[in-house]
């Protein structure tokens, strides 16, 4: 099949090995040949998983249809639940990568095929795919080249993608100060990492704590910690009354020094946006918000 022909592929991938991580995390390792296939443009890339539709339908692409078409031709209605996850390893020679679930309480579908998932299960998932002339895409991490300081803030939805992060940034020869808080429900999802001397990581363990008291204590941490004021001046730090947007990615240059990605719950996240841009008075340009889901209301 030539990928050129689009941005994204929609194929099957098998189940191939299956590793619960800790209390709230699974890890399942898909294979096919098709995943050489796939381009990965950064270290938090996502991909959607299709799951069966409200109706319990079962998706399945017919051998003779490419299986983005297909997926357009349906209606509406008929179309397959997609979930976005982050590719926590991605090994090309082998036509391998690794997804680390949450395993949320309640009736998510994703987290519950997680869980009842066994090796040798299928499942399809759409995906960017190499050849494709469009605009790279699926990631947002994206800092300046030459950047020296580095905040990440993550709930358990987005410390895959923060994890991966940091992966990649031990790899590089000249590694950079690196604060990151993580709120995870329980000590034993404090995974494991690559450590350099200039790496901190701040645990943050909910417990029975509610969710405005977990806020809170994140909220505290950052605001105890000294942050360079990079706010070009007070028309650059954006009014948030009444804004909807859950997704605000980061626009720095190549002289900036400081980048920010920031991923979890709305109200996570909101309340940090208030917090950094408001009172620590840092540029927008230079953070990445993104809101991964909303209380109450499922992912997509």
């Amino acid at each position: 099949m030539n990928c050129a022909l689009s941005v994204l592929q929609i194929f099957k991938v098998k189940v191939c090995a299956k590793q619960f991580l800790s209390q709230s995390f699974v890890r399942l390792t898909f294979s096919s040949e098709r995943v050489k296939e796939m381009a990965v443009y950064g270290p938090d890339q996502w991909i959607k998983l299709l799951f069966d539709n409200l109706s319990g339908q079962h998706f399945s692409v017919p051998e003779e249809f490419d299986g983005y078409r297909y997926f357009l031709s349906l209606n509406k209605a008929d179309r397959p639940r997609l979930r976005s996850y982050t590719l926590r390893e991605f090994r090309l020679q082998q036509g391998e990568f690794d997804i680390d679930f949450v395993l949320h309480s309640g009736s998510n579908c994703a987290s519950l095929w997680a869980l009842e998932a066994a090796v040798g299960d299928h499942i399809y998932i759409r995906a960017h795919c190499v050849g494709s002339n469009r605009a790279r895409a699926g990631f947002v991490w994206s800092p300046p080249k030459q950047v020296q300081q580095l905040l990440l803030v993550a709930d358990e939805t987005a410390l895959p993608a923060a994890l991966s992060i940091i992966d990649s940034l031990s790899r590089q020869p000249e590694k950079p100060l690196v604060n990151a808080f993580f709120s995870v429900p329980s000590a034993s999802d404090c995974l494991l990492s690559p450590t350099w001397p200039q790496l901190h990581i701040h645990w943050l363990t909910r417990g029975d704590s509610s969710t405005a008291d977990a806020n809170d204590e994140i909220l505290t941490a950052l605001n105890n910690l000294a942050l360079p004021h990079l706010a070009a001046d007070h028309s650059t730090v954006q009014s948030l009354e009444n804004t909807d947007k859950l997704w605000q990615l980061a626009s720095s240059c190549a002289g900036d020094n400081f980048y920010a990605w920031i991923g979890g719950e709305r109200t996570m996240v909101d309340a940090l946006r208030r917090l950094l841009l408001t009172t620590k008075g840092i540029d927008k340009k230079l953070i990445s918000f993104m809101a991964y889901w909303r209380r109450g209301k499922a992912a997509q």
